[in-house]
């Protein structure tokens, strides 16, 4: 079983058809067990991009690398040089998504990570920038409907081989 949780910095803004699911999924299956994430994403025909204004590039490689950052959107203006009003709508028409979520996502990203490596809940929990295991707790569960203890304990591998910084450059 695999689940795949699309990252907000793809080339698409709309779900994708139920067609689209299937022929993706057709696609997985006949790639085998070895595939690859951004393999994955291309089965469903999917590629990551990366905003065009420099400001808002500087705040996501920002997140990035520091997800535990920015608790407020006004820290995150203030990186790009924008009012937090302007810096809101740059923000999701770049992304695709509001600051919170988009930080949200970030901060999941690097709690799979330190999970991946051998982190406990509670390192992962401050790695994230989350104020405690409870608080990852809930976030994670109204995320993706379950508790990230059940999913361990489920014995899911985490694969985030190929979730990495996207450069600039």
């Amino acid at each position: 079983m695999v689940f795949l949780y699309l990252d907000p910095l793809t080339d698409r803004h709309l779900p994708l058809s139920q067609a689209e699911l299937g022929g993706g999924r057709e696609r997985l299956i006949d790639a085998g067990p070895g595939i690859g994430i951004s393999e994955a994403f291309a089965a469903f025909g999917l590629r990551t991009r990366f905003p065009m204004d420099e400001r808002i590039a500087k705040v996501v490689l920002e997140i990035e690398k520091r997800p535990d950052l920015f608790g407020r959107l006004q820290e995150a203006a203030a990186l790009a040089c924008l009012s937090p009003s302007r810096f809101r709508k740059r923000f999701c028409a770049e992304v695709g998504l509001p600051f919170r979520r988009y930080r949200m996502w970030r901060r999941m990203a690097r709690v799979m990570r330190t999970i991946a490596e051998g982190g406990s809940l509670t390192e992962s929990a401050m790695a994230a920038g989350f104020s405690s295991s409870a608080h990852l707790s809930s976030s994670f569960k109204r995320m993706f409907g379950l508790s990230a203890s059940d999913i361990i304990g489920l014995g899911v591998v985490i694969d985030v081989s190929e979730d990495h910084v996207v450069s600039t450059q």
